[in-house]
């Protein structure tokens, strides 16, 4: 249930749509199939979405909290500024220096080396001082 929404709402809406559309939504986790409009079924789904819903807050406080403690103790958390990770442009970090100095746009680089978008090309150039 905690798969198909982010809240109750959206797994009542969705579980809606699916049955209108004629789909059996099967639950196998609760052995529950669900053909038609009926109010058990419904009690049923907004009750495990409900507890789906919950089970998320409590995990997402529990680790909150687990932050929070970890910063009061001076812990710091993330990575060190100015660390740079590895990137998908790595591997043809060369040619794309070559051709940057050639004069070729940011999109003429992604069409040549296959792959990647403009804006990524564009920070990955800029966080590495490459041009």
């Amino acid at each position: 249930m905690s798969r198909l929404g982010r809240n109750t709402g959206e797994v009542i809406i969705l579980i809606d749509t699916l049955i209108k559309m004629n789909v059996e939504v099967r639950i196998l986790k609760q052995n529950l199939f669900i053909k038609s409009k009926d109010p058990m079924n419904k009690m049923l789904i907004t009750i495990l979405s409900m507890f789906s819903e919950f089970e998320r807050d409590i995990i997402s406080q529990r680790t909150k909290e687990s932050l929070q403690n970890l910063k009061d103790k001076g812990i710091i958390l993330g990575k060190k500024v100015g660390t740079i990770q590895k990137s998908k442009y790595d591997k043809d970090q060369d040619r794309i220096v070559e051709l940057l100095k050639l004069g070729l746009s940011f999109r003429k680089v992604i069409n040549h080396i296959g792959y990647g978008e403009v804006s990524s090309l564009h920070t990955y150039i800029k966080k590495r001082n490459l041009v």
